[in-house]
């Protein structure tokens, strides 16, 4: 999984996510259903959504939106 393929922002005391691959899984992501969701940080974390959050200085429960969807960072570990 390509991780040119996705970038991470921050915009204001939201982090956003871009890459057309990631905002389409998110459009399709029901965050209230555990294994949609971690499906969804396994994708993530592979494609270095982690990392580049981590570098922004985002934490576990930060507000994240990818394409129209805003969510919660929950770590998989």
């Amino acid at each position: 999984l390509a991780p040119r393929a996705v970038s991470v922002t921050k915009e204001g005391s939201t982090f956003r996510i871009s890459g057309p691959r990631l905002e389409r899984l998110a459009a399709q992501t029901d965050f209230g259903n555990v294994g949609s969701a971690r499906r969804f940080w396994w994708i993530a974390e592979r494609m270095g959504v982690v990392k580049r959050l981590e570098k922004l200085g985002a934490e576990p429960g930060a507000t994240l939106a990818a394409g129209e969807k805003t969510f919660r960072w929950e770590r998989s570990r």
